[in-house]
């Protein structure tokens, strides 16, 4: 006998779920764009066809809204979605040095000044207080999302 386990490629970056089983605050790629689901409806099944669901998001990225329109029946492709924390060692400009669980130092693009934390990151990493930042990767990009001290 055969036993198969269900779950995610290391390598893939999305997989199929049912339509029906999008939800709102959960992820759908639109447009090829990974999207958090703001809002969904669904109507019901007309006279020849599958039920319909009307999904908006932004893209977790750039903010951007998206949306589309599927059969509730068909599957959909969801962004493969990982979190990350590392230790910021220190900020160079538009970038910050932070050191992976091998010791290894790497920098990545500081997040834009719209993201109303990175102010309060740059004061606490000049005070020398030990920082935490949250890294987002989905889809081959990276988004430092959060920190904390």
């Amino acid at each position: 006998d055969l036993e198969y386990e269900a779950g995610v490629s290391s390598g893939a970056e999305t997989f199929p779920m049912p339509g029906g089983k999008i939800r709102k605050n959960g992820h759908i790629m639109i447009d090829d764009h990974p999207c958090k689901v703001t809002d969904i409806s669904i109507s019901k099944t007309g006279k020849h066809g599958h039920a319909k669901a009307h999904a908006f998001g932004n893209d977790i990225f750039t903010q951007k809204k998206c949306e589309i329109v599927f059969p509730t029946s068909h599957n959909q492709m969801v962004p493969v979605i990982k979190k990350h924390e590392v230790e910021v060692v220190d900020i160079d400009g538009d970038e910050f040095e932070y050191m992976d669980d091998e010791g290894e130092v790497h920098s990545h693009q500081m997040p834009g000044t719209d993201q109303d934390w990175v102010d309060q990151f740059r004061k606490a990493v000049a005070d020398d207080k030990e920082c935490t930042v949250t890294i987002m990767y989905a889809m081959g990009k990276s988004k430092a999302i959060s920190f904390r001290e």
